[in-house]
C-alpha cells in the first residue's frame, strides 16, 4: 500500500514527535544543543520552516478545503497555547521584549498572510452558503 502526500507528513510528523519526547525524557542535553544549533542558525531555519510551511499546505490543500485547514489550525492552536500557559511567565517576558522594539519586517509579511487566509476562509464560507 502507498501512502498519501498526507499519510506521508502525518507519519513524519508522528516520528518527529516521537523523537522529540523520547529527548525530552531521556536525553535533554542533546536536545537543548539541537535546539542550540537551530538557534544559531534561525535566519536560515526560519526559511526553511517557511517552505516546509508551503510545501505541506500545499499537499494538505489537495485533499481538504482551506476552511477544514483552518479548523485543524484553530486546533493547534489552542493545543500549543495550553502548552504556553505552562511557562507564561517565561513566554510574557519573551512576547514583552519581542513587541517593545519595532516588529520587524518578515513578521509583517507573516502577519499579511494571516489576514489574507483569514479573509480567504471568510470569502470561501459565505460564498457556499
Amino acid at each position: 500500500m502507498v501512502m498519501t502526500a498526507v499519510e506521508l507528513i502525518a507519519a513524519i510528523c508522528a516520528v518527529i514527535v516521537l523523537v522529540k519526547t523520547g529527548l525530552l525524557i531521556t536525553a535533554r542535553p542533546t536536545l537543548f544543543k539541537i535546539r542550540q544549533w537551530i538557534m544559531h542558525r534561525s535566519t536560515e531555519a526560519g526559511i526553511i520552516y517557511m517552505i516546509l510551511a508551503l510545501l505541506v499546505a500545499w499537499y494538505i490543500l489537495q485533499d481538504i478545503t482551506i476552511v477544514q485547514l483552518f479548523a485543524t489550525v484553530a486546533f493547534s492552536s489552542l493545543f500549543i497555547g495550553a502548552v504556553f500557559l505552562f511557562v507564561a511567565p517565561q513566554s510574557m517576558n519573551v512576547l514583552s521584549n519581542a513587541l517593545r522594539d519595532r516588529i520587524p519586517p518578515v513578521v509583517w509579511a507573516l502577519i499579511v498572510l494571516w489576514i489574507f487566509l483569514a479573509v480567504l476562509v471568510l470569502f470561501e464560507l459565505w460564498i457556499s452558503y
